[in-house]
């Protein structure tokens, strides 16, 4: 298992995890080409590494179970606007349909909060959907702390975490 950036020879296993997604959403958003060729997804990933107009610095990351397969993907902004203030925090992941209940958002947020460290950031925020159980004790299960509640996006209502590094 290994969670790294996407290479240019990744392209099957990316459309593959693309395409485990089914009908839902693919989350975290940046890990959704949106129709882009893979070369211009991989050039919009770097753009956004550097903080492309109207964005904040990010940097995605992909969780390969081996070098063909990618089972989840997580988001790392490392400076908030006003809207990843109050909804959606530091970082964004998810974990593909078919590989989910086996704690591997548990293993790419561990794996990711030492570079927010490495940045001086000492605690990061990440917002979650109330209804979704296993992204809060994803959090919890890093001694994430409960903020607030009822932040509302699209009439559904989440939670604020903040997590100490």
């Amino acid at each position: 298992m290994q969670l790294r950036k996407l290479l240019i020879t990744d392209e099957h296993a990316y459309r593959t995890f693309v395409d485990s997604w089914g009908d839902e959403n693919i989350v975290p958003t940046s890990a959704d080409f949106e129709g882009q060729s893979y070369s211009e997804y991989l050039k919009q990933l770097i753009l956004d590494e550097a903080g492309r107009t109207g964005w904040v610095p990010a940097e995605t990351y992909f969780l390969f179970l081996n070098e063909d397969e990618i089972a989840g993907a997580i988001n790392c902004r490392y400076k908030l606007n006003d809207r990843l203030k109050h909804l959606g925090g530091h970082i964004g992941y998810g974990v593909s349909p078919i590989h989910r209940r086996q704690g591997l958002a548990q293993t790419m947020v561990s794996t990711v909060l030492p570079l927010f460290k490495e940045r001086g950031i000492e605690s990061v925020v990440i917002t979650a959907d109330d209804q979704n159980k296993p992204s809060i004790q994803t959090i919890l299960n890093q001694n994430g702390q409960r903020e607030s509640s009822g932040v509302k996006d699209d009439g559904r209502s989440f939670g604020r975490y903040w997590i100490t590094l």
